[in-house]
């Protein structure tokens, strides 16, 4: 009888320390909470998962505004180079959304979708506070780099898995093919050392 095992979310859940600064892909660093001894329990998401978000918040934000639309007359060797006459005018729906909201809401839905515990929020009468949705949006509120830290946090660690999920397929293809991966890799040799083939030239 074979048998198998099914991850449940737990195995995709790790315990990070936050930080009181990070620094971001682009190499600026930026406050993050300014405490110590908080932990967050981290449950990893995928690109897709991590794409809904940002398609569902996109659309939430977006507002449809008419902007009007001139049309010129057509270019002749009479008008060329010269202004030309606007011929009419329409109402064109344009789609509007403020990247810096949209980016600040998605990390906030990032957080309230990946955070599903925490250690050290006390309220002010110092009693742990639940790691609810309420909750996290008012720490946010408080310290908006903790939605931006996590959401780096939850990118990159998809991007990773992807990249190792997809060399581990590129080298089970290999082994399948029957070609050895530890052959493809030439070793690097020292001074004076020459690599010996077997069978004949």
């Amino acid at each position: 009888m074979m048998g198998f095992q099914i991850k449940g979310r737990e195995a995709r859940r790790a315990r990070f320390a936050v930080p009181r600064t990070a620094t971001g892909p682009d190499g600026s660093e930026y406050p993050v909470l300014d405490a110590d001894g908080v932990f967050f329990t981290v449950e990893w998401m995928t690109s897709p998962e991590i794409l809904d978000i940002w398609t569902q918040t996109r659309q939430e934000l977006t507002r449809v505004e008419f902007v009007t639309e001139e049309i010129l007359e057509e270019i002749t060797a009479a008008n060329r180079g010269k202004p030309r006459e606007v011929v009419t005018r329409r109402q064109v729906p344009t789609e509007i959304v403020d990247d810096d909201s949209l980016h600040f809401r998605v990390g906030t839905n990032v957080v309230c979708r990946t955070v599903v515990d925490w250690e050290g929020i006390e309220d002010e009468n110092g009693k742990p506070l639940p790691c609810t949705d309420e909750n996290k949006k008012a720490l946010i509120a408080e310290a908006g780099g903790i939605a931006r830290w996590i959401a780096d946090l939850v990118v990159d660690v998809a991007r990773f898995e992807e990249e190792s999920e997809t060399k581990e397929a590129e080298a089970d293809a290999r082994f399948r093919n029957g070609r050895d991966p530890a052959r493809d890799e030439v070793p690097e040799l020292a001074d004076g050392m020459h690599s010996v083939h077997s069978g004949t030239a």
